[in-house]
């Protein structure tokens, strides 16, 4: 055990990997069950209900220093109806890309004019080709 001279060196010293490892996730389980809480608007006192246990003990598993059980998670998964706990495998599986296919039906005016006056499009040509023959400019008035 070292001595330290300050809180600062406390704090900057690095514990064993396991130990660092171990405090994080219990962090991340707890900011995670108070981020649910947060998204369906429960307090701790409301999940301590749904889960018949009493206020401080549910208080002192969301402290993040508590070892928490798989079975008190999946307990309070259970009663969330949300994960809390998402393995790599999961999280991958459920934000795969889909594909999503859109159909837009276009009508086109009889005519188009621009802004000057005479009208110089039909409704035959792509619109590339119209942009094209008006130089670019893309400001237009339709005729009815």
């Amino acid at each position: 055990m070292s001595a330290y001279k300050n809180i600062d060196s406390f704090f900057d010293e690095k514990g064993p990997e396991d130990i660092e490892r171990f405090v994080d996730k219990n962090l991340d389980i707890s900011q995670q069950i108070l981020a649910i809480l947060k998204s369906k608007g429960w307090s701790q006192k409301d999940l301590a209900k749904e889960l018949e246990k009493s206020d401080a003990e549910v208080s002192k598993w969301l402290s993040g220093t508590h070892n928490l059980t798989l079975r008190s998670i999946t307990k309070m998964e259970a009663v969330l109806g949300e994960d809390i706990i998402l393995t790599p495998i999961k999280a991958q599986a459920s934000i795969q890309p889909q594909k999503v296919y859109v159909t837009v039906q276009v009508e086109a005016p009889d005519r188009y004019i621009p802004a000057g006056g005479v009208p110089i499009f039909s409704p035959h040509h792509s619109a590339s080709e119209q942009l094209f023959q008006n130089e670019g400019n893309a400001q237009y008035s339709m005729a009815a």
